[in-house]
């Protein structure tokens, strides 16, 4: 492995983990240990040395990237795969509600409304 550093993008998001634009941020880790798998990264710039994290670089999903483009790369397919769950789970929650719509609730008695 040629580099000395992984890299990551992500979303940036505020204190209360809320998108805060749409901008996206790269994290730069440094190495700490090579393996024959993959390698220990320091996670946080200002920490203790045990913040770290092992990243198998064999594996094709990775926390983090040996190169920019790649970890671009992995966050287009995480964010697409993102939209796929959200989607199936609207479209679940959509059909939900339009059966509660069809019904309605008099004297107690659940009653079937044509639309």
């Amino acid at each position: 492995m040629k580099t000395e550093y992984l890299y990551r993008i992500e979303a940036i998001r505020d204190d209360y983990g809320i998108l805060a634009c749409a901008e996206l941020k790269i994290r730069k880790y440094s190495i700490i240990k090579k393996t024959k798998c993959g390698v220990w990264i320091k996670e946080y710039e200002f920490g203790n040395f045990n913040d770290k994290r092992f990243v198998n670089l064999e594996r094709r999903k990775q926390y983090a990237s040996e190169t920019l483009e790649k970890s671009l790369d992995c966050f287009y397919h995480k964010k697409r795969r993102q939209v796929e769950i959200l989607t199936a789970q609207l479209e679940w929650a959509e059909r939900q509600f339009r059966e509660v719509a069809r019904s309605i609730i008099k004297d107690g008695k659940i009653c079937k409304k044509q639309y």
